[in-house]
């Protein structure tokens, strides 16, 4: 409420700028804001003030808010002191409202009216929606034949299952056989490979001392019979053959 003139100002009157009507108080002494910011009483400024942005009369006490430092000072006439000497952040009528609330709280309202309105529009979609869901009518009963058909095939497929599983069993069974088997076979094999290579180094040997015997006979008795001898690998024997012809002249 802004200062007034003629008679004692109301209990809670403020004055936030020079332009704005001063204070009367119960003296008939008026307070008002200078353009520097200082408190000023029946036109005199007060030296003592410097960055006054408020005044309030409040109980017949005049109270000055210097909003740099955030603290009031108060007194009840003009040639008493500034009390308390320090300020205080109590305020005489509670805490200064921010105007700047005013602008917040009417941008909230614009919102919640905005989310009301689009909450409204996506209500309407889901009953309608819920109203065309309610619409559908139920299916019908189901045909009992189709129960006693996934019966059957349920069925078959556990005995399927069955079998497959009982199949597998014998196949782990028969392929262990195998690998046994083919473990035998490999090792008899080694085997014969062992004899056959022993085989051969007899024989070879048997053909190296033939060879020496023949070697012998022919070196003993050059104009006799040739011997030949004939080695198989079951026996070993002697074959007499006339000695070659002497040659023509």
């Amino acid at each position: 409420m802004s200062g007034q003139q003629g008679g004692e100002s109301p209990s809670g009157t403020t004055i936030r700028d020079y332009t704005d009507l001063p204070i009367i108080d119960q003296f008939g002494n008026s307070w008002a804001l200078s353009r520097s910011a200082q408190v000023m009483v029946d036109g005199q400024i007060d030296r003592t003030t410097n960055g006054v942005t408020e005044l309030a009369y409040i109980n017949r006490q005049i109270w000055q808010w210097v909003a740099s430092k955030r603290l009031w000072w108060s007194k009840s006439s003009p040639l008493a002191p500034w009390l308390p000497p320090a300020g205080t952040t109590d305020a005489p009528f509670g805490p200064t409202p921010d105007p700047r609330l005013d602008q917040i709280l009417t941008a909230v309202s614009s919102l919640a009216a905005a989310d009301a309105a689009a909450f409204g529009g996506v209500a309407g979609q889901i009953e309608a929606i819920q109203g065309a869901i309610d619409a559908i009518p139920p299916p019908p009963d189901p045909d009992p034949r189709i129960a006693a058909l996934i019966g059957a095939v349920q069925r078959g497929f556990a005995h399927v299952n069955a079998g497959l599983a009982n199949l597998s069993d014998k196949m782990d069974a028969e392929n262990a056989l195998l690998a046994d088997w083919w473990t035998t076979l490999l090792s008899r094999l080694d085997t014969m490979d062992a004899a056959h290579q022993a085989n051969a180094e007899a024989i070879t040997a048997l053909s190296g001392q033939a060879d020496r015997i023949i070697k012998l006979l022919l070196d003993l008795f050059p104009d006799q019979p040739k011997k030949r001898i004939v080695i198989d690998t079951a026996n070993v024997h002697f074959t007499s053959q006339p000695a070659p012809a002497a040659p023509g002249p």
